[in-house]
């Protein structure tokens, strides 16, 4: 398994806890509570946030600058066209 599978396995692990709670729920016919401790609420959050933040900014070590371009670069070779000559078909 490669540790690109990771997040989508961690994902769907997820998913499968919440489906078999609210199947729980819809056959009891019990509206689902959760009551957990009010630290686990703000570590969640915090945890949310901070994978969100690494999402966007953490990752770019290996993806280079905002404005380098990267491999495969689908203009390699070609001259720049304008935006018009482009929807011109030129």
């Amino acid at each position: 398994m490669s540790r690109d599978n990771l997040v989508g396995i961690a994902f769907l692990g997820v998913c499968g806890v919440v489906a078999a709670f609210l199947i729980v729920a819809i056959i009891t016919g019990e509206r689902p509570r959760l009551s957990l401790n009010p630290v686990v609420g703000t570590a969640l959050g915090i945890a949310f946030f901070g994978l969100v933040l690494y999402g966007m900014f953490g990752g770019r070590r290996n993806r280079g600058s905002f404005g380098q371009r990267q491999w495969p670069d689908p203009q390699t070779g070609r001259p720049r066209k304008s935006l018009w000559d482009r929807l011109r078909g030129r």
